[in-house]
């Protein structure tokens, strides 16, 4: 749902939402070859902010948890963020 590329390296940080039973997922792929060089699973994610330090060396990623989730038709409302 949202990227970020390295400002130094050709280096993609990206994150996907959760799908079900599936965990949301932090990676960090390099391309062009498209190795992944880091990937991390995250349960109970309702956002993500990802920003990369000045030159490049950090990554900063802000993960929005919650403890439930209520699902009304097509509108999704989080409780107990943390």
């Amino acid at each position: 749902r949202d990227f970020s590329w390295s400002p130094t390296d050709n280096i993609l940080a990206y994150w996907v939402a959760e799908d079900k039973d599936v965990p949301a997922r932090v990676t960090l792929l390099e391309l062009p070859n498209r190795t992944e060089i880091r990937s991390k699973n995250l349960f109970s994610v309702a956002d993500c902010k990802i920003h990369w330090q000045k030159s490049g060396d950090y990554l900063c990623v802000k993960v929005d948890r919650y403890s439930k989730v209520k699902k009304d038709k097509n509108d999704i409302k989080y409780s107990g963020m943390y």
